[in-house]
């Protein structure tokens, strides 16, 4: 279903977030320890994207090399139900699209402003929420809300302990809002080679694009 927001609700949702700040106020404990900006782990997991403006939900498998700062997309899916492994190596501004089937591969740069396994120094802490059973240390799941930029437009939710990613919502001109989801999350990675470039992705030569904005994490998903 796709769900048209008018300038109104864009409003009412960006204000969602500083009532749940003052709800979080009232709340007992609330302030008993202050939450810090802070990396996600190396995790292994799904992913799921949806744009809310538009008739886009793209689900995909992860994983993530904390101390590499890479990200490996896999089984994303292309036009004509085509699949592909992406990996996004922020440290480096690039990123591969990988072709396992047909044994090709193309590099291209990649636009590293939004990364989305790290809380940015700069985000402001909006509130902390309890999922589950508030009564039930065995029942709930206890994380952290954070503005992220000064525009109310990116809002990053993860779990207190661990900083787990859980959610991220982001607004912008080019997509709208759109929100991300983590689920199925695991620490660490079973099998570290399965992170690495394929043999035949070596050597291959940066893409130019011809003055094109550089690739980042959302267009890989919402550009199909």
């Amino acid at each position: 279903m796709c769900l048209l927001l008018s300038a109104r609700d864009r409003v009412e949702l960006e204000s969602m977030w500083t009532i749940l700040a003052l709800l979080c106020l009232l709340a007992p404990g609330c302030l008993a320890q202050t939450p810090q900006p802070c990396k996600s782990p190396t995790l292994t997991g799904s992913i799921s994207v949806s744009a809310l403006t538009e008739k886009k939900w793209l689900l995909a498998s992860y994983m993530y090399d904390a101390a590499g700062q890479r990200l490996h997309i896999k089984d994303l899916k292309q036009a004509g139900n085509a699949t592909l492994d992406v990996s996004l190596l922020f440290t480096e501004g690039v990123l591969y699209r990988i072709d396992e089937e047909r044994q090709k591969c193309s590099k291209e740069a990649l636009d590293t402003s939004f990364q989305p396994m790290v809380i940015p120094a700069a985000a402001s802490l909006i509130g902390n929420v309890v999922f589950g059973v508030l009564s039930e240390p065995g029942q709930r799941l206890q994380s952290n809300t954070w503005l992220a930029n000064d525009t109310g437009s990116l809002v990053y939710s993860v779990t207190e302990r661990g900083c787990i990613p859980i959610s991220i919502l982001s607004q912008s001109d080019r997509y709208g809002w759109v929100i991300i989801s983590f689920f199925n999350n695991a620490v660490g990675i079973s099998d570290p080679a399965q992170i690495n470039l394929p043999d035949f992705c070596k050597g291959v030569e940066i893409e130019d694009t011809d003055g094109e904005k550089p690739a980042d994490f959302l267009s890989l998903f919402l550009n199909i």
